[in-house]
């Protein structure tokens, strides 16, 4: 049995592809955990593997904040998850 084509792609060309996949206008979208980057990462232990190594993927993000409600050490724990990437934009609006 041939192995399925995208086991031969190299992990380079496999993160720029992922690339790809991220939405054009990302501040017009919120991060679902169905949608990438997130979704690359429960795909398989490669796709995870080579998504979490690539920081171009996780640069941005968007955190919807509500005001009086906020988990701010669950915010800090999740923002801990990033402390190796480097140029991390952060967008926070807050609501409420």
């Amino acid at each position: 049995m041939a192995a399925c084509p995208v086991h031969t792609l190299s992990d380079d060309l496999l993160s720029e592809i992922f690339l790809l996949c991220l939405p054009m206008n990302r501040w017009e979208t919120s991060p679902k955990p169905s949608q990438p980057p997130t979704v690359l990462t429960l795909v398989c232990k490669r796709w995870r593997r080579v998504a979490l190594a690539f920081p171009s993927l996780w640069r941005w993000m968007q955190l919807h904040v509500f005001s009086g409600r906020t988990d701010e050490e669950g915010v800090a724990r999740t923002m801990a998850r990033f402390e190796d990437i480097l140029k991390l934009s952060l967008n926070l609006r807050p609501f409420g």
